[in-house]
Formats: C-alpha cells, structure tokens, sequence
C-alpha cells in the first residue's frame, strides 16, 4: 500500500503506446519467448493473459519459475505485489532477484508472477505528458501544499478528461481489485494446477481476499459471459491457502484514514526512535515530545527557508535540482520510516536542516558539505523511488478510488481535527483527490471471511498498514493465524528473512501452528 502524504514527484501514463488491444471477449492465454535474460539453468516459462474486451482489452504478462528443490509440491504460489500500481518487476534485474528469493524462501513450490492491469509490462500503456512536466517543473518550485495539491488535481482530471474523450484507450473503470482478482482467477485456471497459494504483501493482501471472496461465491465477473472463465467450475484449481503480509483489508486505508495513520506513525517514530542510539543519537534527545518538537520546527524552517540540492538518479539519467520544502521533508520522512534501518536518515536530515537553515542547537558541527549529504541520504531514495518505472500512478489512483469510495468530507475534517500533529498537510487532501472524479457511484470492496486457512503477519511499527488492522480482523476471524513482529515495520517477509526462510512450515502443513524463528522474538496469536 502506498500513502500519498502529498502531490510529491509521481509519473503518469496515459497516451497508448505499444501492442493493440485484443479484440477478444473471453479471457485467453497464450505462451510466449521470455523477453528478459536470466540464468540458463533456471526454468522458466513466459505467456500473455489476455483480458477481455469488455474488461480493457489488457495483455498481462506472466512468469512462471519453476521449482527446482530437492523438495517437490504440486501447489504453485502466486505472488501478489503491492502498490497499488507497482509491477511485478518482470524484467532482468527483476528475475535474478526472483531467482535469489526462491532460492533463499526454499518453499518447494512453482512461483507465478503476474504484472497487474496498467504495470510493468502490461499493454496498453498509457502516458499524460503534460502531467510529466509539471512533475519535473514541480522539482525545481516551492509551491504552498495547498497550491501544488490544487494544480496536481487540476491537471490530473484534465488527463482524465482527455482519456475519456478517446475510445480507445483505457477507461478508468477498467481498473480495481475486483478485475484484478478475476484476472489471476481466469490466469490459474488456464495453467493446469488442482490447487494454488496466494502470498500478499501490502495492497496483494487485499487483491488476495478479493479473490479468495470470489472463489468462495464461485462469482463470475459481472457483462462477462461464464466462458470468459475458461475451466468449468468443478474442474477449476482450488484456492489452497492465504499469506498475507501486513494486511490491507477492504474498508480500511484510503485518503479517509490519512490523518489517524501519519499522526500514528509519526507519534511512534518519535516513541521508538528515543530507544535506540543510531536513531535518536544525531539529536541527543531523549523524549518522544522532544523529538516531536524539533521534527516540527524542522518543517517550519523548510516553509519559510527551502533548500536546493542536486540529487543523483539511480537510473543514469543526469542528475536533477530538487527544491526540499516542507512538505517534501514530510514525504521523504514518512517514506523512509517503512524500515527501521532507514530511520537515522530522518534525524541526520533534522540536524542537517537546522544547520543549513540556522535554526535549532549547534551539537553536531557538520560542515555545509556533510549536511548536504546527510539531506541527500533521505532525499535521493524518495525522489528515485518516485521515477520508478517499476510503479505506476495512473493505477495507483484508479484502483484506490474503485475500492475505497469517496466518503464524507465533514467526517474527514473531523478526522483531521482528532490528529492535530500534522493536520496543517491534512487539511486539503480529501479536498484534491482523484476519487472525485474516478469513484462515481462505486460501491468499494467487501470485507469477506477467507474460507481457507489463512496466515496473517504484522509488524509492530507498521506505518502504511498498521497491526491494529490484523488485530482486528483476527477478532473478526478467529481461525486465521496471526503472527506479530514486534521490531519491524512494513513487510515481515522483507524485514525478516527468517519468517521467510520458515514459511515453508505453514504451507506443508496448513493446520499446524505456524511458530517461525525461534531463535527470536515473536508474538503468536
């Protein structure tokens, strides 16, 4: 799941590039060359998953890795990534991390990547060039928030707009977890498994529970005739089991709970920075108010006194000026808070800004130079990020749209009001969605039991998708398991390799009480 705090440096894709859509009204499956370069003694199999037309016409592109352990299951996993609108990373770099994660997980079983519907590698894609300059222009401007949400918008539904206005590219309404779901539904009935496990990280938790929603109401996508589901029902795979890695249920997240979540996750960063020297060590502070305050008057000084660093991309393209406000910071910040690891780049930052700025004590006697680097640490990461070829907005916007409706806009205001620490970058952002122009009508996602046995894991200091939504459903859901990390933030299956050296244990025995590392802490529910 990703928390856009602010407008921040994203890219849009909207003009059609690429393939033609096929002019198909049924799901249909074809096998394909690999297109991307990976070791020759892996198997590797490659095909198309076309959708149909009704649907958006899409051509997804599907990997299977085939098992090659001394350990053997007929049952594939189907890895679901998050987002949304990130991609399955389909391509060179991609695989050999693949290949590395398979090796390193050992699970015994195939693995089925699938780039969702407008990423990666799926067609068509579409692109919004007016929308890209604004974004490079963005860098170089201290625009207020207010101001730079309002242009974001502005332009952003004239893209929308111009979209709508030409048959044959995409609609927005071909986007959403329901079409997503159905998709990896119709994929896996084609591909010759009985059985097959879905592992979800962020948002793929809750494409997973839609799927898992629509296999249990045995539910056929609605303007699609029954053959677009290729296998006959009683002949389909069965959905064997759940993982789902710091779950994103439906009916929670959505610009509704931004203020409740970035107060929470700020309130916490402060509680837990204080405990460990790396982190609260560049401050030498000792309290969470006191940490809450300086971080505070650090984003004052950046409204008032920007600064302007040349920042390098990750991608080899020449290095770009990225003017860092205050709102920028709080971005970077929040970006960087997913992994404890990369906490010391936010209070290193603090400190270099106070020097840079004038403001705040002189404890660290940092040169101009070190405290440029220092800003740049947080800032390089959250900018390359944003250029990521591996994430797409457009989808971002129209799958959070379809699944969480536009709610209440006096609710919101009362929401921001409860979480007064950073409301002032609250205040205008229910105002400048795009689900004011993308949900209509919708309805959202439905809350669904999994009616097969499901494994949730959590990190405690989770800011994106906090513990307290497992917790919750795991009240909801008593037979699910739940296990919670109590050192880690977004992702356990990234943050703790040794969950994910042991996950083998619930999948070979999916009764059995699921008790990983050992070695370690763990909290079992």
């Amino acid at each position: 799941m990703v928390l856009c705090v602010v407008s921040a440096v994203v890219t849009w894709y909207f003009v059609l590039h690429g393939a033609t859509r096929p002019a198909v009204d049924t799901y249909q499956f074809l096998r394909t060359s690999c297109w991307f370069q990976a070791d020759w003694k892996a198997d590797i199999r490659c095909g198309e998953l076309h959708t149909p037309k009704a649907t958006g016409g899409f051509i997804l592109p599907v990997v299977i890795i085939r098992n090659q352990g001394v350990e053997s299951h007929p049952d594939p996993v189907v890895y679901l990534t998050g987002g949304p609108g990130a991609s399955a990373r389909l391509h060179t770099e991609g695989i050999r991390e693949w290949l590395a994660w398979m090796t390193y997980a050992n699970l015994g079983r195939d693995l089925i990547l699938m780039d969702p519907r407008g990423t990666g590698r799926s067609t068509p894609v579409v692109a919004c060039p007016a929308f890209n300059r604004f974004n490079q222009r963005l860098l170089q401007l201290h625009l207020p928030l207010d101001q730079e949400l309002e242009q974001q918008y502005r332009i952003t539904r004239h893209c929308f707009e111009q979209l709508a206005a030409e048959p044959t590219l995409l609609d927005a309404g071909d986007f959403g977890s329901r079409h997503s779901a159905s998709d990896l539904r119709a994929l896996m009935s084609y591909l010759g498994y009985s059985e097959w496990n879905l592992l979800g990280v962020s948002y793929g938790t809750r494409l997973a529970l839609e799927v898992a929603r629509q296999e249990a109401e045995n539910f056929t996508p609605a303007n699609i005739s029954s053959a677009a589901i290729p296998v006959d029902s009683r002949h389909a795979p069965r959905l064997r089991s759940l993982i789902l890695d710091s779950v994103y249920p439906a009916g929670y997240g959505g610009v509704q709970t931004w203020p409740q979540v970035l107060d929470t996750a700020f309130q916490r960063f402060f509680q837990e920075c204080i405990k460990y020297e790396s982190c609260s060590g560049p401050l030498m502070e000792s309290s969470p108010d006191a940490l809450s305050r300086r971080f505070m008057a650090v984003l004052d000084a950046l409204k008032h006194k920007p600064q302007t660093l040349t920042l390098r991309r990750w991608d080899g393209e020449a290095p770009l000026e990225f003017m860092v406000n205050d709102h920028r910071f709080l971005s970077a910040s929040f970006a960087a808070i997913y992994q404890p690891v990369a906490w010391p780049r936010v209070t290193r930052a603090m400190v270099a800004v106070e020097q840079l700025v004038g403001v705040g004590p002189d404890i660290n006697h940092l040169s101009p130079g070190e405290a440029r680097s220092n800003l740049e640490a947080l800032l390089e990461p959250f900018m390359n990020n944003s250029f990521s070829n591996d994430f797409n907005s457009l989808t971002f916007m129209a799958v959070d749209c379809a699944d969480n409706p536009l709610q209440d806009g006096q609710l919101y205001q009362a929401s921001v009001e409860e979480h007064p620490l950073l409301a002032a970058y609250m205040r205008d952002q229910w105002r400048y969605q795009a689900c004011h122009f993308l949900s209509s009508d919708n309805q959202g996602l439905e809350l669904f039991e999994p009616q097969v046995p499901t494994l949730l894991l959590s990190g405690a200091l989770d800011p994106i998708t906090p513990a307290a939504w497992a917790h919750d459903l795991k009240k909801r859901w008593p037979n699910v398991q739940w296990v919670l990390r109590t050192d880690v933030a977004h992702s356990v299956l990234v943050e703790e390799p040794c969950v994910l050296a042991d996950l083998a244990q619930f999948l070979n025995n999916l009764q059995a009480s699921f008790e990983p590392c050992q070695a370690v802490d763990v909290v079992q529910h």
